[in-house]
C-alpha cells in the first residue's frame, strides 16, 4: 500500500484555489440492494444532463456486460445517452493517452525477453536460479511483478523495495523476488522501454495538475459538459487505481457505490474485510467525500445471531443462492 505520506504529497500538489468537486459514498448490504440504488441513480443523471458523459467504472468486462444488459431490460421506453459502462482497465488506457507517445502494453515480447534475461542473471545460489531450470520458468514472475507495480512501487520506490527485500519475516524466495523486481524497473530504465504498469502510476498526478480542457477532452466532454463518474463492483482496489480514483473525485463529480453490511456486525467472511478499505478510501477521498448514502447501521443484526444466519443472508443476496430444496452435499 501507498504509505500515508505519499498520498498527502500528491494531495499538496493539488491548487489550493481549486475548489473540490462533491463525492458521494453509496453503502448498501448486497449487490442487489446496490445494483437498485446504481440504477436510479443511472436515470436521474440521464434526466439531469441527457448528453453529458457518465462513466460507469467496474472491476469487469463480465460486469460491464452484465450492466448492459440489465440496463437495457430497465430502459423500455427511457433513453439513456452518454452512459459508458467500462472496465477500470480500459478506463484507465483512455486517461493513458495524454503522453500519446508512450507505449502502454502491460505485457509484451520486450517485456518478456528482458525477464528472461534478468532471470539467466541470476547466480546458482539464488533462491529463485530454479526457475532456469523449468521451461519458460521466469514466467512465472509475472504475477508477482504485476502486483507489486500495480501496488505503486516504481522506480521513486527503490529504497522502499530494498529495505522489504531484507524484512525478516519473509522468505527468501519472497526477499529475492522482491529484490529482482527492483532489477527488473532499473533494467527497463536502461534498456528504455514504457512499461504499462509504470505508467499507470503517473496517472494520479496527471489528474490532479492537468488543466481543465485536456481533463475534459479524456472524459468525453464537449463544450460546457462536466463528466460523472460511477464507481461500481469492486470489493477491492489495486493501490494505483485507488489513487487515480481518488485524484478523479477532486477533479469531477464522482459516486462510489460499495457493498457494506455493517459497522461492528460479525458479518460473512466476503464482507470482513470491508470496513478496513472503506477506511483506505476515506483517507484518499479525504475532504472530497462531502456525503455518505445509507447511514450505518445498514442492517438491524442482532450480537445474538448465528454463524449460520449471517451466513444465511449473504447467500440470500445472491440471486444463485435462492435454493429451495437444497441437497444433501450443499452446506
Amino acid at each position: 500500500m501507498p504509505q500515508l505520506a505519499q498520498i498527502s504529497a500528491t494531495r499538496n500538489k493539488i491548487d489550493e484555489s481549486r475548489q473540490y468537486m462533491p463525492c458521494k459514498l453509496v453503502l448498501r448490504p448486497s449487490f442487489p440492494e446496490l445494483l437498485d440504488s446504481l440504477c436510479q441513480w443511472m436515470r436521474t443523471l440521464c434526466d439531469k444532463a441527457p448528453i453529458a458523459p457518465k462513466w460507469v467504472l467496474v472491476p469487469t468486462s463480465t460486469t460491464a456486460n452484465y450492466l448492459r444488459i440489465h440496463l437495457a431490460q430497465q430502459a423500455k421506453e427511457r433513453v439513456f445517452a452518454g452512459l459508458r459502462i467500462v472496465p477500470i482497465t480500459t478506463f484507465v488506457q483512455r486517461l493513458m493517452e495524454f503522453n500519446s507517445t508512450t507505449f502502454s502494453q502491460r505485457w509484451g515480447p520486450a517485456e518478456e525477453l528482458l525477464l528472461f534475461e534478468v532471470v539467466e542473471e541470476l547466480s546458482e545460489q539464488s533462491s529463485l536460479a530454479r526457475l532456469k531450470n523449468i521451461p519458460r520458468g521466469y514466467v512465472l514472475l509475472r504475477p508477482t511483478f504485476l502486483d507489486l507495480a500495480d501496488a505503486g512501487f516504481g522506480p521513486q520506490q527503490s529504497e522502499v523495495l530494498e529495505e522489504l527485500a531484507h524484512e525478516p519475516d519473509l522468505i527468501p524466495v519472497e526477499k529475492e523476488a522482491i529484490s529482482l523486481y527492483g532489477k527488473w524497473i532499473r533494467s527497463l530504465q536502461h534498456r528504455k522501454i514504457s512499461w504499462g504498469p509504470l505508467l499507470q502510476q503517473s496517472i494520479p498526478n496527471w489528474i490532479v495538475e492537468a488543466n481543465e480542457r485536456d481533463l475534459r477532452i479524456r472524459l468525453a466532454c464537449e463544450k460546457g459538459q462536466s463528466a460523472e463518474i460511477l464507481v461500481y463492483g469492486f470489493y477491492d482496489f489495486t493501490d494505483v487505481n485507488a489513487d487515480i480514483i481518488g485524484a478523479l473525485s477532486r477533479r469531477t463529480n464522482l459516486t462510489l457505490f460499495y457493498p457494506f453490511l455493517g459497522k461492528d456486525v460479525p458479518a460473512h467472511a466476503a464482507f470482513f474485510f470491508a470496513e478496513k478499505i472503506l477506511a483506505d478510501l476515506k483517507v484518499r477521498l479525504g475532504t472530497a467525500l462531502e456525503d455518505t448514502t445509507g447511514k450505518e447501521p445498514l442492517v438491524e443484526v442482532s450480537p445474538e445471531l448465528s454463524k449460520h444466519e449471517i451466513t444465511s443472508f449473504f447467500i440470500s443476496t445472491f440471486p444463485d443462492g435462492q435454493v429451495n430444496e437444497k441437497p444433501h452435499f450443499l452446506t
